[in-house]
């Protein structure tokens, strides 16, 4: 027999007894409430030594679940840079330094800057060159046969350089300068080079360059890494004299032309050059010293153009 503690009154009786003597408040009832005490004391008991072990399963948990979001985040975001930075309109640092810008003039600022020439070489008087297209997505690669004299082509295009070897070039047709807009200004631009580069042998001994045309249309367009000074650069004449490359050039202004010479040691990367707003002050103008151009400049622009 245990004496017990009445939950009513708080009298000690026997747990025995089937009421409180005091109070009368049932001894079952009292034994019920003291189990259920009895329990929670047991309980309080367990619990501190398995809290440790829960908080920790739920930092582990928590952990993990950081570590998986952060994970789709930088995912995400690396995925999308990636196409943005590819996507720049500006594909010099992408493109081997030894292939040449080819302006599109006639197809426009949604071209322009996309195409390069690879290689170039003359046979029969048909001028043979092959040319890259950098896309955002992928590139594309072109071999053309180009007849200046009667503006007729032959071409084949493949998605890699080798895959040009094997290709069979089309039949000739004269191209439109309307529809063939690309086609059109790749043509421009080899068959002006060769107007400029190729000048009579009488004039390169008695280096006498004529004067060219007043039209920026005749001349050839010096590709320019700022897109603000981009077009509006043409050379106007070239000869190479001593291995020294002797040029005259004109910028378009929006209100005014300039223009300027320039001799050019390709080998040692220093230029002298004299700048003016009128063609006449040329002929006498007194080139000063050599100098190295400034890099990124329209200076290395033009040497780059010239001896590449």
């Amino acid at each position: 027999m245990a004496l017990i503690e009445c939950p009513e009154c708080a009298h000690k009786i026997s747990d025995q007894s089937s009421a409180c003597p005091k109070c009368g408040f049932p001894t079952k009832e009292t034994q019920k409430i003291s189990r259920q005490k009895d329990l929670n004391d047991e309980n309080r008991n367990i619990q501190p030594q398995s809290k440790p072990v829960f908080q920790a399963l739920k930092l582990i948990i928590i952990i993990i679940f950081i570590g998986l979001l952060y994970f789709l985040i930088s995912s995400y975001f690396g995925y999308e840079e990636k196409p943005k930075q590819y996507g720049q309109k500006n594909f010099s640092e992408q493109v081997d330094s030894s292939y040449i810008p080819i302006p599109m003039l006639l197809t426009g600022a949604g071209e322009n800057g996309h195409y390069f020439l690879i290689s170039h070489t003359k046979n029969n008087g048909i001028e043979e060159i092959k040319y890259m297209r950098k896309d955002n997505v992928f590139d594309s690669y072109g071999k053309m046969e180009i007849n200046c004299l009667d503006n007729e082509i032959r071409k084949y295009s493949a998605t890699s350089l080798s895959g040009l070897q094997s290709g069979n070039l089309s039949r000739w047709y004269k191209i439109s300068p309307e529809a063939d807009w690309t086609d059109q200004d790749i043509v421009n631009f080899v068959c002006k080079s060769q107007s400029v580069l190729e000048q009579p042998q009488s004039n390169r001994e008695k280096n006498i360059v004529e004067e060219p045309v007043s039209t920026s249309e005749t001349f050839i367009s010096i590709p320019m890494s700022d897109s603000h000074e981009n077009g509006r650069y043409f050379l106007t004449s070239h000869i190479t004299e001593d291995e020294v490359e002797n040029i005259k050039y004109m910028r378009k202004g929006d209100i005014k032309n300039s223009y300027g010479k320039m001799q050019i040691n390709c080998a040692e990367n220093q230029i002298k050059k004299y700048s003016s707003d009128n063609t006449d002050a040329l002929q006498s103008a007194n080139m000063g010293d050599w100098v190295t151009p400034t890099p990124d400049w329209t200076d290395q622009d033009i040497v780059n153009f010239i001896c590449n």
